[in-house]
């Protein structure tokens, strides 16, 4: 179990709702200046987002009941924006597909 202190919040949303919310480790993108990663305690930014894939890794998933933690999840999207600031992630997509979790 990855320390709580030390992880990412993330909102993961498309125009058909909600798609992951919950902790991670790690966040890495295709940003439309090439794949960016985001840790925690990464400077603020906002980018735009290109189709490719997003994985997110340790996720500790708030949809689940459970809160069963998760070595690496892919999502595959067709772009949009992530915005970082204050360790908290929030990623809008036009569209996303869950390939693995």
């Amino acid at each position: 179990m990855i320390e709580k202190s030390r992880l990412l919040s993330f909102d993961f949303v498309s125009p058909r709702g909600r798609v992951l919310q919950g902790n991670c480790r790690q966040i890495v993108a295709p940003s439309v200046d090439g794949e960016i990663g985001i840790l925690y305690d990464h400077e603020p930014v906002l980018t735009g987002l290109k189709a490719g894939q997003i994985r997110i890794s340790n996720v500790q998933n708030s949809n689940d009941e459970k809160s069963k933690e998760q070595e690496i999840v892919k999502v595959n999207v067709t772009g949009g924006f992530l915005s970082v600031d204050s360790n908290e992630v929030i990623i809008v997509v036009d569209l996303a597909e869950i390939v693995s979790n």
